[in-house]
């Protein structure tokens, strides 16, 4: 892939969908709602306003918040929290923060799921007299110096620092990144100015005489403080030789940035659903199939040793192994997942489970009997780290040891897609976290070290009529394509019926080690 092909595909995947963008927009409705019902009541409250990437287009999957700006005039600080304060049956985690510096007062808090940046302003102070004016401007300036296709570039460039793990606050938010987009034209010139290692400088003001360091973003109207002022030294080294290694392989960047997508993805989840079964997905009667499936294997198969490979909360691992009189180990690399496993599973005695990453399984060579990874291999984001992954199950598999592959399916949502196009239905959306593999793929990784024994279709009646039937009853009863449920009737029936013909999402692959 060329750099043109790896930055349309990161792009694809970590942009906003209109679904997404339509949710986000009725959410900065709702709350402005609140916003003047509850504040509207102190003399001083003046009005809000929305800035942030939310407001300019920069949106990105990787983590959007809805920034907003409450003005009063005067600034009161306690009507400020009080007005806040009086909407906790509508917020959750009120926090405010002290010892601020550029705005008298800060919140935030969590509004249905969302998280709220909220900064109380002095209004009516002008743009080129303060900093509290010049944030108010903050989304004009954007509009006014980014054109549509910048905005892509900054959704780049915001995925260029969150792989290096570099928080927003070092650079002082996403306002940063477009200066830098604006200032530089695109995100690959970006790149080529940081691989230099020279001091970057950008004062749209003019009047900007505060510290010089590596990295000087002005405030663009006053000029007062550099917003990239917690940028260190060490964070601007990394920027620069990742910058570097970049250019001279662009695909590289795609395959770490998606890891870290996903570890992002996964984390979130986990912080929000804790250990209960949504965890995986919202489609629990699917899951439900596929772990009777591979249960129902794993009994016959009776072995002294399981691996769960890629066991997130351990919720499936229960539903799957309960009931083995071997040993179950499970695996993951979220740590607070495997928290939660240890505590939804710690009256079975017989269960084990290890903080890793796939690519680093923490076992013995010829130490397990049998592997399962279900839904996890498309969770790493190259053929190579998924290739790797299958060595390392050969690796710990013991002689005549068995793999079972339990994994979404490139073909499948390939022929699911035609049948709902046929039908006039939308595509069906694959998850943006992940890559499917084909099954040509699985093939390849695997014949030189498996022999494969079976391939099962457990899900291809469930998928023709949840995600075909349906939608399409749903299409003819004027009904919206964006709100289907997961637990309709149909789901719960078809759950029970047996799977028939080839057009299922996913399959499940059962391998035996061969020894050579």
């Amino acid at each position: 892939m060329d750099s043109n092909e790896v930055y349309a595909e990161l792009y694809r995947r970590l942009r906003f969908s209109n679904k997404d963008t339509k949710r986000l927009e009725t959410l900065k409705q709702d709350f402005g709602e609140l916003v003047m019902r509850y504040l509207s009541k102190y003399p001083q409250f003046s009005q809000y306003k929305y800035i942030g990437s939310s407001e300019t287009g920069t949106m990105s999957k990787w983590g959007t918040d809805i920034d907003c700006l409450l003005a009063f005039s005067p600034f009161d600080k306690p009507s400020f929290r009080e007005g806040i304060s009086s909407m906790s049956s509508h917020l959750k985690n009120i926090n405010f923060r002290e010892n601020l510096t550029i705005v008298p007062d800060i919140a935030t808090a969590e509004y249905k799921g969302t998280t709220l940046g909220l900064t109380g302003v002095n209004y009516g102070i002008a743009p080129e007299e303060g900093l509290e004016g010049d944030v108010w401007m903050h989304p004009e300036y954007s509009r006014q110096i980014l054109s549509e296709d910048q905005k892509k570039e900054v959704i780049l460039a915001k995925a260029f620092f969150r792989t290096l793990g570099i928080p927003g606050r070092s650079l002082g938010g996403g306002f940063t990144i477009e200066q830098m987009i604006a200032s530089f034209g695109s995100f690959e010139n970006m790149l080529s100015v940081f691989s230099q290692g020279n001091p970057i400088y950008i004062d749209s003001s003019g009047n900007y005489k505060g510290p010089k360091s590596r990295l000087v973003v002005s405030y663009p109207f006053c000029g007062l403080e550099n917003l990239a002022r917690k940028f260190s030294d060490e964070e601007f080294e990394r920027a620069s030789n990742y910058a570097e290694k970049v250019l001279g392989d662009p695909e590289m960047f795609l395959w770490d940035a998606i890891t870290k997508f996903n570890e992002y993805f996964w984390e979130r989840r986990g912080s929000k659903l804790g250990s209960v079964e949504e965890y995986s997905g919202p489609d629990t009667h699917l899951y439900k199939k596929e772990n009777k499936e591979i249960r129902r294997i794993l009994k016959k198969l009776n072995p002294e040793v399981v691996l769960d490979l890629g066991c997130g909360n351990g919720f499936s691992t229960s539903e799957i192994c309960s009931g083995l009189e071997g040993r179950v180990i499970g695996i993951d690399r979220n740590p607070e997942a495997i928290v939660n496993a240890q505590e939804l599973t710690s009256s079975k005695n017989n269960f084990q489970f290890i903080a890793a990453s796939m690519e680093n399984i923490p076992l013995d060579d010829n130490s397990i009997d049998t592997v399962y990874m279900k839904r996890s291999l498309c969770n790493l984001p190259s053929i190579k780290m998924q290739e790797d992954a299958l060595n390392k199950c050969y690796r710990i598999l013991k002689e005549d040891g068995t793999l079972l592959i339990s994994d979404l399916i490139q073909e499948g949502y390939d022929k699911l897609t035609k049948i709902r196009r046929s039908l006039g239905l939308p595509k069906l959306r694959q998850p943006n976290h992940i890559r499917l593999p084909s099954e040509r793929e699985i093939t390849e990784m695997t014949q030189s070290k498996f022999e494969l024994e079976e391939i099962r279709d457990v899900t291809s009646t469930y998928y023709f009529a949840t995600r075909i039937v349906y939608p399409f009853l749903t299409k003819m009863l004027g009904g919206s394509q964006e709100n289907l449920q997961f637990d309709s009737l149909l789901h719960k029936v078809s759950a029970a019926l047996p799977s028939f013909g080839s057009i299922g999402a996913n399959k499940l692959y059962l391998l035996r080690k061969n020894g050579k």
